[in-house]
């Protein structure tokens, strides 16, 4: 790991890209959708076909030649709306338990996404905290007692009490730095990609004082021509 560890985007950034990349809820996304067609074809259904018939018919009883009959019929059958009333009511139904959990699925997910960052974030405090208060300290009492010795005012057990000192320390910041990797990882699960796809969210734009400040000012009027006439 770098000196400086990877400073990580708002946590409702990594929550906005878990809902828009996350597998699992695109399959829930997905399945209300699908719910969503069937309520449509059911109210389709809902309402009966139409059959429509017609003839033609041609008949020579009179003197002045064929006569022809033509005629049509419109059927539809009944009852008319209660064939696919069930249908509709448990299609109806379905849609409502699959977005209801969808939108429970969203909270779990935007939950789990908050654990990871805070997890995250106190693996990252763990990390520096050691390399800024265990670490340095266990250094400057290694090179203490190496002056000391040279000094003849120490013995070589005080060295090397300092020198575990130091192995210890640095064994913490290991095992610091493991937690941090292994939170990394679940951060990474949970938003269903790599953090790098996350972008921090852009700087805020300057102030008008701020912009004003660094404008160039305004140029000075030209002064009048020599000679030329006062109003």
């Amino acid at each position: 790991f770098p000196d400086e560890l990877m400073p990580l985007p708002d946590v409702a950034q990594f929550s906005a890209f878990a809902v828009a990349h996350r597998a699992d809820l695109a399959a829930f996304r997905a399945a209300a959708a699908s719910d969503g067609e069937f309520v449509s074809l059911a109210r389709r259904n809902a309402v009966p076909s139409l059959t429509v018939s017609g003839f033609l018919s041609q008949s020579d009883e009179d003197d002045f030649g064929d006569e022809f009959q033509f005629g049509g019929s419109v059927s539809m059958p009944l009852p008319v709306f209660r064939r696919s009333g069930p249908a509709v009511a448990e299609a109806v139904a379905e849609r409502q338990r699959s977005q209801a959990e969808l939108e429970d699925f969203e909270r779990v997910v935007r939950r789990e996404v908050l654990e990871a960052h805070y997890a995250c974030a106190a693996a990252a405090a763990d990390v520096e905290r050691v390399r800024r208060d265990v670490l340095p300290l266990a250094r400057r009492n290694v090179e203490l007692q190496d002056a000391a010795f040279d000094a003849g005012k120490a013995g070589i057990w005080e060295i090397v009490n300092a020198e575990n000192d130091l192995v210890a320390a640095r064994r913490e910041e290991l095992s610091a730095l493991r937690i941090y990797a292994n939170a990394l990882v679940e951060l990474e699960r949970v938003i269903g990609g790599r953090l790098e796809e996350v972008r921090p969210a852009a700087a805020p734009a300057e102030s008008a004082d701020a912009a004003a400040a660094v404008a160039p000012a305004t140029e000075p009027a030209a002064a009048p021509a020599p000679g030329a006439a006062a109003d």
